[in-house]
């Protein structure tokens, strides 16, 4: 089994710094630095700073190219794998950011644009693991399927219950 932690969404395709208070000692500041909308290619730092006004600029240097989801499940099944699955991150209603609440997805509407955080699962030769069996239930403590923040995303089962396969690649013209 292969994990896989993702980010993106039209956030993370534009230059922008987000800064977080760390214990009252410092704040990190992720600075989305240059995105290459051809090559997909992103320049990312991190910054920090001082309650004494003091700042680390540019501390860590990402580069690195900005892969997409259904990409990477491209290269899964090209690899070998099996199956793969998406897990999607929820929002918290009250702040809009992610919940850390992951569900199955096969497709998703964000309901804020923004950035999304996803985990790709791809399993060789064979099904998944009985460790992610029932995962869908454990994963969201929510009943009612309209208390959803992604009540509108449709789960990784057709309608006669069978996992639907990923999407087959398509050739560039």
């Amino acid at each position: 089994m292969l994990l896989l932690d993702a980010y993106g969404g039209a956030d993370s395709q534009r230059t922008s710094e987000e800064t977080r208070e760390v214990d009252d000692d410092f704040d990190y500041v992720w600075d989305q630095h240059r995105f290459d909308p051809i090559h997909h290619h992103v320049t990312n730092f991190i910054h920090f700073e001082f309650p004494d006004g003091s700042r680390i600029k540019r501390a860590f240097r990402y580069d690195w190219r900005l892969w997409s989801i259904p990409e990477i499940r491209e290269l899964l099944q090209e690899a070998g794998f099996y199956k793969s699955e998406v897990y999607w991150e929820g929002t918290d209603r009250e702040t809009g950011e992610g919940n850390d609440v992951f569900s199955p997805r096969e497709q998703a509407r964000m309901i804020r644009p923004g950035s999304v955080t996803s985990r790709v699962i791809g399993a060789p030769n064979g099904a998944l693991p009985t460790l992610l069996d029932g995962a869908e239930q454990v994963s969201s403590p929510r009943t009612n399927p309209k208390d959803s923040p992604a009540s509108e995303a449709v789960g990784g089962r057709n309608r006669a219950g069978d996992q639907s396969p990923p999407s087959p690649r398509r050739s560039s013209p």
